[in-house]
């Protein structure tokens, strides 16, 4: 291990790590939100298209035991991750 003070170079790098690290931290945040933006508006446009058409299906045929509609299975993980998520 070394005595010598930390040189200029070496605390220049530094404070530049540290200023990359916040914008890294600062964009990723901005990512994280725009995801939840974006999981918020998918789980309102599936909840506009696909209620209805599931609410018509149903009517037509009683779904059997064990069984599940595309679309419900969709609305249905989109409501578990935005209730997570959002």
């Amino acid at each position: 291990m070394s005595h010598e003070p930390t040189s200029e170079a070496h605390h220049e790098a530094t404070l530049q790590l540290q200023r990359e690290l916040l914008n890294w931290h600062e964009n990723f945040q901005k990512l994280v939100t725009s995801q939840r933006a974006y999981m918020a508006a998918l789980h309102g446009w599936l909840k506009l298209s696909l209620v209805p058409v599931l609410a018509s299906k149903q009517k037509k045929k009683a779904m059997e035991d064990g069984e599940d509609e595309e679309g419900g299975f969709l609305l249905l993980r989109c409501n578990k991750m935005c209730l997570r998520f959002c």
